[in-house]
């Protein structure tokens, strides 16, 4: 009788979770967890991260792609026209790394407030370390509004839908170069220069 009033509790959970095409990360783990089952350490990591930043979209460096969990991977899916699914315990969307920039101002234009959660170790660092058996440790390292994104293209930073140096100024690639070729002879006294 107890494993049919938690199956009811966990159903509950879940249909609550995902209410009105909308998936709380919060409340998704908590139904995860009404099942009996376990989040994944990179689902227990998102799921920390958004509850420390609620009103913020939240792409999670994993790998070479960055993901959309939740109801961010359903909010993505809408405005960016991608596809999100039901993996392990959340809803996952995902974009390859070097068109976030892109995703970003499209999702900032929507209105939207976006964080960028980044790897902080390296796989080379891991290795040498002692958790090498745990998760990348990830952390918010760039959060974008339209102010911040204004900013960035004031300072010539961020320019076109590369991810390189999001919340750094670039310096300006442009540059002009003059070569003038002219025989002077060994008197550089008389060599006129216009």
């Amino acid at each position: 009788m107890t494993n049919v009033r938690g199956l009811e509790a966990s159903e509950r959970a879940e249909t609550d979770a995902i209410q009105g095409g909308r998936a709380s990360i919060v409340a998704e783990a908590a139904a995860t967890k009404a099942r009996g089952a376990k989040l994944t350490p990179l689902e227990a990591q998102v799921h920390a991260l958004k509850v420390a930043h609620p009103d913020t979209i939240l792409v999670v460096e994993h790998g070479y792609r960055f993901r959309f969990f939740g109801e961010d991977a359903l909010e993505a899916a809408r405005v960016l026209g991608i596809y999100a699914h039901k993996d392990h315990s959340f809803y996952v969307a995902s974009i390859p790394n070097h068109r976030l920039m892109l995703h970003v101002r499209r999702l900032v234009a929507q209105g939207h407030k976006v964080g960028v959660v980044r790897q902080t170790e390296t796989a080379a660092l891991k290795a040498a370390g002692a958790n090498k058996s745990k998760p990348f440790s990830r952390d918010l390292t760039a959060l974008y509004t339209p102010a911040t994104l204004d900013a960035l293209n004031d300072d010539g930073g961020g320019g076109g839908g590369g991810g390189g140096g999001e919340g750094l100024a670039k310096a300006s690639s442009a540059a002009i170069l003059a070569i003038a070729s002219e025989s002077c002879p060994s008197n550089a006294a008389t060599c006129k220069t216009p």
